[in-house]
């Protein structure tokens, strides 16, 4: 009899730990996200067009500490994309140039008719969320809920600069007996590689809504504050997206 008793004390001390555990926090969650971004403050000469929108992709796993607390790991990986089409002319002298052994001026024009930039990024961050839901909801629960975090990051970027030039140089050297006249025409395609690795902190705010006992689905916009010492390495980086939740 005793045994029964201590059995069935057990087995409800044991069906009760998952309603404690949602009460009291301590759920795990993966999540997904996908997004658009872009980016500010590249310093760098080689960027001189406009950024364009360009995709983030993101999983991590969550720790749901308290209702209205939650820490978050993430890897994501996001791609900058900047595209210049615009022709921009430059003119370069060389005044030294001999032509038929005759010193004269070389006159070249160089129109830089496309320019691209690209930087593959791979990212790690450690957030911390609070529910700014909890300030109105005091203690009640609600399928929606809206997150506002911060934490610190690591990024590493692998970019590359693509620009194609036309050049069209002349030159003439004229005199009493001679007459010498040189042009020459060509396109060059020149490709420069650039690595920089550093940290950040991410700023967030999402908002998420329960579907399902163990699925929600959100939106998120965030921004990133790089620190790095390279002109290529944005200020900041911009992105908003979707993002997907399960629970166990």
């Amino acid at each position: 009899m005793k045994r029964q008793y201590f059995l069935n004390i057990v087995f409800g001390l044991i069906a009760c730990l998952p309603l404690q555990a949602q009460q009291a926090g301590g759920r795990w969650s993966l999540y997904a996200s996908g997004a658009l971004g872009t980016y500010s403050g590249i310093s760098s000469p080689l960027y001189e067009g406009t950024p364009t929108l360009s995709p983030e992709v993101a999983a991590g796993v969550t720790w749901q500490y308290l209702p209205s607390l939650r820490f978050s790991a993430e890897a994501g990986y996001l791609l900058l994309r900047e595209h210049n089409d615009k022709i921009t002319s430059t003119v370069l002298t060389d005044p030294n140039f001999m032509l038929g052994g005759h010193q004269t001026t070389l006159t070249t024009q160089a129109d830089c008719l496309q320019n691209k930039n690209r930087q593959h990024i791979a990212a790690g961050q450690f957030t911390a969320e609070y529910a700014l839901s909890a300030l109105w909801l005091k203690g009640r629960t609600s399928p929606f809920n809206v997150y506002v975090g911060t934490g610190v990051g690591l990024l590493m970027s692998k970019g590359s600069n693509t620009r194609t030039t036309a050049y069209n140089a002349e030159a003439i050297a004229e005199g009493d007996t001679y007459s010498n006249i040189y042009q020459h025409a060509y396109v060059k395609s020149e490709k420069q590689k650039d690595n920089y690795t550093a940290p950040y902190v991410p700023v967030s705010l999402t908002a998420e809504l329960s579907v399902l006992p163990n699925v929600t689905i959100g939106a998120r916009g965030q921004l990133k504050c790089l620190f790095a010492s390279a002109d290529i390495a944005p200020k900041t980086v911009y992105n908003a997206g979707l993002l997907l939740r399960i629970k166990w």
